[in-house]
């Protein structure tokens, strides 16, 4: 079973499931809206985490839960006001995650600040990884392409350096 994050507080499971007759069948549930003045969320992501036992967690994060720098403001104290829903509802992601009691090894990969499909940049194969901070350049510019980010991500999976917990990736 494999579990996927498709936007803030989304999730897209995918079951590999024995049949009687012993073939294999996959099915995949839809990614549920939770909003950011929603349901409890320890419920919801502990449903998620027993789900994909025995599996790795890996989810698309925002960047809003980063310090804007080392021991500021987080970024999403720092957003306009229309962004911080949606910003909200991933850093409640992460903190569900965080307070959950599992042996389930997930990651949460948080995008550098400017990322998206208004800012799809180019693939360049070279980033740097953070932790708690967001990751800037020398003039303070917080950017990453999907590309990089995808691979990012698909690099955690296939060589696995974070556990139970979340880093980030920028130029």
């Amino acid at each position: 079973m494999r579990a996927w994050s498709c936007g803030p507080g989304r999730f897209m499971i995918r079951r590999s499931a024995p049949r009687p007759s012993r073939e294999r069948t996959r099915s995949w549930w839809p990614c549920p809206l939770i909003p950011a003045d929603g349901p409890d969320l320890d419920t919801i992501v502990s449903g998620l985490l027993e789900a994909v036992a025995g599996a790795r967690l890996g989810v698309v994060g925002g960047a809003a839960s980063l310090l804007a720098t080392e021991g500021g403001p987080l970024v999403l104290d720092t957003l306009p006001e229309e962004y911080k829903p949606e910003s909200e509802a991933n850093a409640r992601v992460l903190d569900a995650l965080r307070r959950a009691s599992t042996r389930v090894d997930w990651f949460y990969l948080s995008p550098a600040l400017s990322f998206g499909s208004w800012n799809p940049g180019e693939r360049t194969g070279t980033f740097r990884l953070g932790s708690d901070v967001l990751v800037t350049d020398a003039n303070g510019k917080s950017e990453i392409s999907g590309a990089d980010y995808a691979i990012a991500f698909v690099d955690e999976i296939e060589k696995p350096a974070h556990h139970q917990t979340r880093f980030t990736v920028g130029y």
